[in-house]
């Protein structure tokens, strides 16, 4: 076990300098490798062709996710999220939906739930013990250059993607967002 996670954190400095190597400058990104707990979450689900489709449905699909715990009487916890489908960092063909995470025990009452709304649903993602990660500081829409990073950081590191990739929102709520300048995502 401890050779291998010293061939790891090797790998990872050699995959640094690599990238050191490329852009003549340290990327502002530092990738981390850590355990996630499993999330019941609420969202909306969609479809979209191209990347920028999306600055014109997310706020409508995040006040349908919001509406429903509203009418559900459920409060969401921090932080919002965004998931995207794709295996890979793409700006066509993206399945995405965006969520709100809720307490567990709104799974475990699901039954008793009332309101019904077409294309809001509640599910559970999974534990996952691997899962590597960036932060991002800046403008929301440049997270995309910390998405590349993660995907770049990946594949040069011997991993491979596996399933979706999620996008939190530490900055809060997207709808309620007064700086998209200067978020942390």
């Amino acid at each position: 076990q401890e050779l291998k996670e010293g061939k790891l954190r090797l790998m990872r400095v050699a995959a640094r300098l690599r990238q050191i190597e490329r852009e003549g400058t340290v990327s502002p990104y530092e990738v981390t490798v850590k355990e996630v707990r499993p999330l019941t979450i609420v969202s909306a689900r969609i479809s979209l062709a191209t990347l920028d489709e999306i600055i014109h449905v997310r706020c409508g699909m995040y006040d349908s996710v919001y509406r429903w715990l509203d009418e559900n009487r459920i409060a969401p916890l921090e932080p919002e999220l965004a998931i995207y489908d794709n295996a890979e960092y793409v700006e066509t063909d993206i399945n995405m939906e965006v969520a709100a995470i809720v307490e567990e025990n709104v799974w475990k009452n699901r039954n008793r739930l009332k309101v019904q709304m077409g294309g809001v649903e509640l599910h559970q993602l999974p534990a996952v013990t691997e899962m590597a990660s960036v932060i991002h500081h800046g403008k929301l829409l440049e997270v995309g250059d910390a998405i590349g990073a993660l995907f770049q950081w990946v594949g040069e590191n011997g991993y491979e993607a596996n399933g979706a990739y999620r996008e939190l929102h530490l900055f809060g709520r997207e709808l309620t967002c007064e700086d998209e300048d200067n978020v942390t995502v």
